[in-house]
């Protein structure tokens, strides 16, 4: 929260993968900072063969029905872990197991622990490299997520009082696929993106424009220090975030 506000930010929305863990503590720091805060998640889901990532922004952090939801990626990363530690291990490449295992008795773990697991065991020299090496998509030692269907997703954060934006679109993720989102009630796009330049950007908020959608955006903030550079969403954007917020609760039963 403190970098936001050295950036900033009026209103942030922590998105953590497959987690709501956070939430609590992100918002009594945006609270004492002066800040607007939005509850918020990114979800790992699948259209058809194709993964997705999708953001939910403004629901209800508390709803019994989403947080049953939620429980189980819990699970199924830390299957993932031990799948991909166990591939690691057949492929000869050192990794410090009692590492994986702490991080898994703590929180959610995903991809960029094991890759800096795989720095801190002298396997590869950077996180990028662990990616680009084993951990990739497509990648030797890569292990896909079960998959979870797009489209209850959004339904299920729609229940809980949220809107649901498409991640990083820019990352290959097909026409065909944002339309199939949007057919199943997605609200928004997120145009602005650090992996999108300025043509992508263009793109997305003239999709968005003729779709009828709202757009997010966001720094996609794995740990790195510094931060990777983002734009934030202007306020015009913003405001439309909020009055569809609005609506959404209404819909949904909740009154703020």
């Amino acid at each position: 929260m403190e970098r936001a506000v050295a950036r900033g930010a009026g209103c942030v929305a922590v998105t953590d993968h497959d987690t709501l863990a956070g939430l609590r503590e992100a918002r009594g720091a945006a609270l004492d900072l002066g800040v607007e805060f939005l509850a918020g998640v990114e979800l790992s889901v699948s259209v058809g063969s194709e993964s997705v990532h999708l953001l939910g922004y403004g629901f209800d952090p508390h709803d019994p029905a989403l947080l049953g939801w939620m429980d189980g990626y819990r699970g199924e990363r830390e299957w993932r872990a031990r799948e991909t530690v166990a591939r690691l291990a057949r492929l000869g490449v050192g990794i410090d197991t009692d590492a994986v295992e702490a991080r898994i008795a703590v929180g959610v773990i995903a991809r960029p622990h094991l890759a800096q697991a795989l720095v801190d065991a002298g396997s590869v020299a950077t996180v990028r490299e662990a990616f680009e090496t084993w951990l990739g998509d497509g990648r030797p030692a890569c292990v896909p997520m079960p998959r979870r269907d797009a489209r209850e997703a959004i339904e299920r954060v729609h229940a809980a009082g949220g809107l649901v934006s498409v991640a990083h679109p820019g990352d290959w993720t097909a026409h065909g696929t944002i339309r199939a989102l949007v057919a199943w009630g997605m609200d928004a796009l997120e145009a602005w993106h650090p992996s999108h330049d300025a043509r992508l950007e263009a793109y997305y908020l003239d999709l968005a424009e003729r779709w009828g959608l709202a757009v997010t955006g966001g720094t996609d903030d794995h740990g790195a220090d510094p931060p990777p550079p983002a734009r934030g969403v202007p306020e015009p954007q913003l405001s439309l975030l909020r009055e569809r917020l609005r609506l959404a609760r209404l819909r949904a039963g909740r009154t703020a």
